[in-house]
């Protein structure tokens, strides 16, 4: 992958940009679903309809590649991949989007529920492919309710009182570019921090 997705905002294009050039192409690719499966929440007025776009892509990711859907680049791309691990990890963000289209109101524990799970498959993803042992989970799971409640607005829930540390080390960059890209910080800022850790 010569350049970043467009369908990719900033912030996530500087996070995969801060990416090892091994891992771009798969990380980029949870991070285009992520946003997908996201554009079908907040393109859904009726449950039953967004349940069912999920269960499609859901049922797309399972099958075997040969025989996925033809014309979906998304699909494309993860078949050409051809990493049974990264089907089973966008299978699963299709999951952790559907408890928020079944859901009247995104009470607190739905959404701390969504937060864990979104962050430990997002973060997570990424940490795997870099064959690193862990990844900052309270980051993930801020970085999470964060990004929905900018998504999202008033539908989300306010809780929690401490903001997450964000580590220092480089090799966390990518993640920490997401963290911090969700706390109304400037573009220089956020900038200044990709280049420096600070």
């Amino acid at each position: 992958m010569k350049q970043p997705p467009d369908d990719l905002a900033p912030p996530q294009r500087l996070a995969l940009a801060y990416a090892p050039k091994r891992v771009r192409a798969a990380w980029g690719l949870v991070l285009r679903f992520d946003t997908r499966f996201a554009g079908i929440v907040g393109a859904t007025s009726e449950p039953l309809i967004g349940q069912m776009k999920l269960a499609w892509w859901r049922d797309a990711i399972g099958t075997a590649p040969a025989m996925r859907p033809k014309g979906e680049p998304l699909l494309s791309e993860l078949s050409a991949l051809g990493d049974p691990v990264l089907d089973r990890t966008v299978a699963a963000l299709a999951d952790v989007w559907e408890a928020l289209v079944v859901a009247e109101i995104w009470a607190v524990p739905l959404v701390q529920s969504f937060s864990e799970e979104r962050g430990a498959t997002v973060f997570g993803a990424y940490a795997k492919l870099c064959g690193m042992p862990g990844f900052p989970v309270p980051l993930a799971e801020q970085w999470a309710v964060d990004d929905l409640r900018q998504r999202f607005g008033v539908r989300v829930p306010k809780y929690g009182g401490k903001i997450a540390v964000v580590p220092k080390n480089r090799r966390f960059r990518p993640l920490t570019i997401l963290a911090m890209s969700v706390r109304n910080i400037s573009g220089p800022r956020l900038i200044w921090h990709a280049l420096t850790g600070r």
